[in-house]
């Protein structure tokens, strides 16, 4: 059995798009992933 402790993972984003920034956020969290984003 892992026990170790998993490191949590940024997600980059390239999006200059507004909209299309916050559609990505949101499919993610939609699908459970809440991973810190930064977005360029």
């Amino acid at each position: 059995m892992n026990t170790e402790k998993q490191k949590e993972i940024t997600i980059v984003i390239a999006e200059d798009d507004d909209g299309h920034a916050e559609l990505i956020r949101e499919a993610l969290c939609e699908s459970g992933i809440n991973n810190p984003i930064i977005r360029f």
